[in-house]
């Protein structure tokens, strides 16, 4: 029910990390469940980085991939998500990154998770280039997730998919400051 609630009961496109960790936390207690105690999370959050605001679901979509994707039902399940403020010149910019233990991408997949997404020939749509992220049975929740940051972010955004050398997805997102992302309070 919590989960129906943080979807539709928050009008806003960007919500704080904080809250964006707590609809985690709500999905990650079900899953706790539903795979009797085998998951462990560790979570290493900078403080400053609480307070920063992200497109909703953002970081969701990738947890509930790895449900969807990474694991076979028996596996001790490991998750890591990690966020914190970096600072380069006079910009900061805030870094996401969510790891696992379970199988890793598709090796073909990885590069049109990758592929440039920017504009091309001046249009302001994402590259219409990489059809496969506009395919339809394939990656939607990644897709949704990097044109929503493309279009709210532009260049100034960076994302990532990797496989990890000991096994293992980890998916990685740098977010500019904007005077709209950040709670001034």
């Amino acid at each position: 029910m919590k989960h129906f609630r943080y979807l539709f009961q928050n009008p806003d496109i960007l919500v704080t990390l904080a809250e964006e960790l707590k609809h985690i936390k709500n999905f990650l207690h079900i899953q706790q469940i539903r795979f009797q105690n085998c998951l462990a999370t560790a979570y290493e959050i900078q403080d400053e980085a609480y307070d920063w605001k992200i497109p909703i679901l953002s970081c969701h979509t990738f947890i509930e991939n790895i449900f969807k994707h990474a694991y076979c039902d028996t596996q001790q399940k490991q998750l890591r998500i990690a966020a914190s403020i970096a600072v380069y010149g006079a910009e900061s910019f805030l870094m996401v990154s969510i790891s696992d233990n379970g199988k890793g991408f598709p090796e073909d997949a990885l590069t049109s998770l990758n592929a440039p997404i920017g504009p091309k020939d001046g249009d302001v749509r994402p590259n219409p280039d990489n059809a496969d992220l506009n395919r339809s049975d394939t990656h939607i929740g990644i897709a949704n997730i990097r044109q929503r940051l493309y279009y709210l972010y532009g260049a100034g955004q960076w994302f990532t998919c990797k496989n990890l050398p000991d096994g293992g997805a980890c998916i990685s997102m740098k977010l500019p400051a904007a005077a709209n992302t950040m709670d001034t309070e």
